[in-house]
């Protein structure tokens, strides 16, 4: 955290004007970072988020921790509940094995 010279004096109190460098997250970082991420930049915690989406914390941490994939009905629930691209909560395989992909394999001889 730093500080900018804009300041202003309002009532005899000082106010800065305070500029935070918040951490980031590429577009391409993998579906567990894109959880932790989003997660703590709203404030949650893992139990928090778990209640909001109906599942248990372990679940979070095995999201987070890589244990269990993300599939596409958590992924839409978690996106939801972080207001959030459920894209990025999903990998290659998971985007694969997602509703209407199988339909469309059995299309291709």
């Amino acid at each position: 955290m730093n500080h900018t010279p804009v300041y202003n004096i309002v009532q005899g109190k000082c106010l800065l004007h305070l500029v935070y460098d918040l951490p980031k997250v590429d577009k391409a970082a993998p579906p567990h970072e894109q959880l932790a991420y989003y997660r703590r930049l709203r404030g949650l915690s893992k139990d928090e988020l778990a209640g909001m989406i109906g599942v248990s914390a372990g679940e979070i941490v095995n999201y987070e921790k890589q244990f269990q994939e993300i599939y596409d009905d958590q992924a839409q629930k978690l996106a939801q509940a972080l207001d959030m691209d459920s894209g990025l909560l999903l990998d290659d395989y998971t985007r694969f094995v997602s509703p209407g992909y199988g339909q469309r394999i059995k299309k291709y001889p």
